[in-house]
């Protein structure tokens, strides 16, 4: 069973309060506006700034990941070609005058 107090705010709710959080000079009356305790405020603003760390840990890891990738391809992609040029190069033997 669900706790109801857990889904007590919409996640739409929460974003805009946050976005206000980040503008307002007030955070006391920001609350009283939104109807809801100032800690929890600034608990959502934090795991915000949480999420969006994280996000940006993992797209740069990614980031990261995709660049290896590119670099181990370019090698293959390389080699290949080197196996290519010296597979259709004939080979002559060399004449002495």
């Amino acid at each position: 069973m669900t706790n109801p107090k857990l889904w007590r705010y919409p996640e739409a709710f929460r974003a805009r309060a946050i976005d206000q959080f980040n503008c307002c000079e007030n955070v006391g009356f920001l609350a009283k506006e939104l109807g809801i305790p100032r800690q929890t405020l600034y608990r959502w603003h934090e795991q915000s700034e949480r999420a969006k760390f994280v996000e940006q840990v993992e797209e740069k890891s990614h980031q990261s990941r995709l660049r290896k990738e590119i670099g181990d391809l370019k090698r293959l992609v390389a080699d290949q070609a080197l196996e290519v040029a010296d597979n259709t190069i004939p080979s002559q033997p060399i004449s002495s005058r």
